[in-house]
């Protein structure tokens, strides 16, 4: 697949996972041949270094200690351990991994080079699509693959349905001409001596493959009528950030205790703005909190839905958009005391799609897989601030789509007086105009909030 150096998995027709082999894949086996000594962009100064961000692209890498680079491909350099990192000055350009089945699931490895975004993860219309973005100014590039929903939504295309299946509209439109099949869920025949079984508090049970059985019917008399008991779902309250923060900010403590400093940026905000007298001026008393989650992954230890202030400091990241800096934000002592430093962060700005950040110097959205080192009990500061938090989630309900859009062009009055906290003006100017829907339209739109 692609250029022959990635192995996948099929089962029953179903793609199941992937990986990049070191040199080549064995197209006979579909197994990676060995190799010590991959290419790892030798021509553009490539080499293999160790690294905590093993087999991932986009992440800050030393090469010598006057050398710094990028990892750059999605491949491991014989090992685990080492990754291939190319010096900043190279341009790598962005190289999507190909697929000649139809795949029934989202695939794991989507680039051969280049940091991986999503523009449809669904498969919609037929189709998941994503771009290859580029390293250190290279080129991204378009990627597609074909998805069937039908196989993936447990169906089967078929010309007519079997007994026991039924007729799956969700996915029949890609078994165009046969029909989408699956198999029907039966329905618990009636007892005229059980009453419905519930939990006790009036919900059905769950059974073990998750799903929730239709209670069991009462036999009535037929004069009688029962009426149907609908359980009301139980909201999930998502946290409101507000330019006031109504949560008590998190004092700075004492070393010893666990904490954690960090720099990010929000994208399109710059360090000031000139206004119409000529002189400078900026809008960050009106951005309101960061909303931030701690996570030790061995233990499960987690902190979540903490909100604090930050300031801006003097600084800039790849994009040249203002660094704020988050200061010694104190921790459940009674969770993070004893913890090692396999941690994550994840935070979200006011009106920002959440990052997950693993590593210092972090630059993209990192595999699941990549072992985390953030310590919670240093006075390091992490800095975030070119794994940009991309602007555009107004609503705050985790995706940056059409609403959130609409949102702004509501908004648009590029001739009117400057006035912060405008609604919409996204990139903290004052003003709700062409550049904020440019930032939803051309950068977020579709984006999510990383798991």
């Amino acid at each position: 697949v692609g250029n022959d150096q990635y192995s996948e998995t099929w089962t029953n027709g179903d793609y199941v996972s992937g990986v990049f082999c070191p040199s080549d894949c064995n197209l006979s086996t579909g197994k990676c041949n060995s190799a010590t000594n991959p290419d790892c962009e030798k021509d553009k100064g490539g080499t293999c270094v160790a690294s905590g961000a093993g087999m991932t692209g986009g992440v800050k890498c030393t090469i010598s200690s006057s050398v710094s680079g990028t990892t750059v491909l999605n491949y491991s350099c014989g090992t685990a351990a080492k990754v291939c990192c190319v010096p900043s000055t190279s341009k790598i350009d962005g190289k999507c991994t190909t697929y000649g089945n139809t795949l029934t699931r989202k695939p794991d490895v989507t680039c051969v080079s280049g940091t991986t975004t999503w523009i449809d993860s669904t498969g919609s219309d037929g189709d998941l699509n994503w771009q290859c973005r580029g390293l250190n100014g290279g080129d991204y590039a378009d990627c597609r693959a074909l998805y069937n929903p039908c196989v993936a939504g447990g169906g089967s295309c078929k010309t007519s349905c079997d007994s026991g299946e039924s007729f799956y509209s969700a996915g029949n439109s890609y078994c165009s001409p046969g029909k989408c099949c699956k198999k029907t869920t039966p329905t618990p025949s009636a007892s005229p001596t059980k009453a419905p079984v519930t939990d006790g508090g009036g919900r059905p049970p769950e059974d073990d493959g998750g799903n929730t059985p239709e209670p069991i019917a009462t036999a009535v008399p037929t004069s009688t009528v029962v009426p149907t008991v609908t359980t009301a779902p139980t909201a999930t309250v998502r946290p409101t950030i507000t330019t006031a923060p109504t949560t008590t900010v998190v004092p700075t403590i004492a070393g010893g205790s666990p904490k954690i400093s960090f720099k990010f940026s929000l994208r399109g905000i710059k360090p000031s703005y000139i206004g119409k007298d000529g002189r400078p001026y900026d809008c960050f008393d009106k951005l309101g909190g960061l909303l931030v989650d701690v996570v030790n992954s061995p233990t499960n230890t987690y902190q979540t839905g903490m909100t604090t202030k930050f300031e801006a400091i003097g600084e800039t990241n790849i994009n040249g958009d203002q660094v704020f800096k988050v200061t010694a934000l104190a921790l459940d002592a009674s969770k993070f005391a004893s913890v090692n430093t396999y941690n994550y962060v994840k935070i979200k700005g006011p009106f920002h799609v959440k990052r997950r950040m693993c590593l210092d110097g972090q630059t993209a959205k990192l595999s699941e897989t990549t072992v985390c080192n953030i310590s919670l009990k240093s006075d390091t500061v992490y800095d975030f601030s070119d794994y940009t938090l991309l602007a555009g989630d107004i609503d705050a309900n985790g995706i940056v789509n059409a609403v959130d859009y609409s949102i702004v062009k509501s908004n648009l009055n590029a001739s009117a007086d400057i006035s912060c906290g405008r609604r919409g003006d996204l990139n903290m100017d004052g003003v709700v105009n062409w550049i904020d829907g440019s930032l939803i339209s051309k950068e977020a739109l579709s984006s999510r909030d990383d798991e």
